[in-house]
C-alpha cells in the first residue's frame, strides 16, 4: 500500500542514538519528498503527530529511538494515522518486535509503502504505551541510558549502564495484584510486557506479541 507523500509527516529526533538522528538527516538532506520536521523535544514530537491526526495525515513516521515513539503513540492512538518508525535510538526495541528493518533507509522504504497492522497498547495511570512499562532497576538503567546520551547503540550501552547501576541501586517497595494474587515487598524489578524485549533485544517475555 502506498501511502500519498502529501499525506505523509516525518518527525526527527535528533539527539535520538546519541546524535545518529542529526547525523541521518545531514545525510539525507532536508526535503525527503514530504513534510518534516526535527524535534526540539518531546512535547513537539506528541504535538507534530496531534497535528498530523488533525490534518488527517495517513503516516506519522517517527526518525529516533524507543523514548521519541513513545511520545508520539498517545496522539495516534485510536486514529486512522499509522505510525512509521525509523530506528535512530540506542534500543529500537519496538522495531525490533515488529519485526521492521534495522536500516534507516529500508526502515524509511517500509514505512511509505509497507501494510498497515494494528497493535494493542497498556495503559499506566493514564499514560499510554507499546512496549514495556517496567518499575525497579529496569526503569533506572533506561533512565541512565536516556541521560547519558550514548554514541553507539544496542545492547552495549545497556550493559555499561547495568554495571553501573549495581553499586547503587536500592530495591523499590511495591505492591501488585492480579486476578488471583497480591505481592507486597522489596522487588529488583517488575515489568508489564507487551512485547518480547526491551534494554536492547534483552527478551523478558518471549512470548508477548503486540497484537
Amino acid at each position: 500500500m502506498r501511502a500519498d507523500r502529501d499525506a505523509v509527516r516525518l518527525v526527527v529526533n535528533p539527539s535520538a542514538g546519541g546524535g545518529r538522528g542529526a547525523r541521518w538527516v545531514a545525510r539525507c538532506g532536508p526535503d525527503p519528498g514530504f513534510r518534516s520536521y526535527l524535534a526540539e523535544g518531546p512535547e513537539a514530537v506528541f504535538e507534530e503527530a496531534r497535528r498530523a491526526v488533525l490534518e488527517g495525515a495517513e503516516r506519522f513516521i517517527v526518525a529516533g529511538g524507543d523514548g521519541t515513539v513513545h511520545q508520539a503513540i498517545p496522539a495516534l492512538a485510536d486514529s486512522d494515522c499509522a505510525l512509521g518508525i525509523v530506528p535512530l535510538g540506542s534500543g529500537n526495541d519496538l522495531v525490533r518486535a515488529l519485526g521492521l528493518p534495522a536500516n534507516p533507509v529500508r526502515a524509511l522504504r517500509r514505512a511509505l509503502d509497507g501494510p498497515i497492522r494494528r497493535i494493542d497498547l497498556g495503559e499506566t495511570d493514564g499514560r499510554l504505551w507499546a512496549g514495556v512499562a517496567a518499575v525497579g532497576f529496569d526503569a533506572e538503567v533506561a533512565q541512565r541510558v536516556r541521560n547519558r546520551e550514548p554514541t553507539s547503540g544496542g545492547r552495549s550501552v545497556y550493559l555499561r549502564e547495568i554495571l553501573s547501576t549495581l553499586r547503587e541501586f536500592l530495591p523499590p517497595l511495591i505492591s501488585c495484584r492480579d486476578e488471583s494474587d497480591r505481592f507486597e515487598g522489596r522487588v529488583m524489578l517488575a515489568a508489564l510486557a507487551n512485547s518480547p524485549c526491551y534494554g536492547g533485544g534483552f527478551r523478558i517475555a518471549p512470548a508477548a506479541k503486540l497484537d
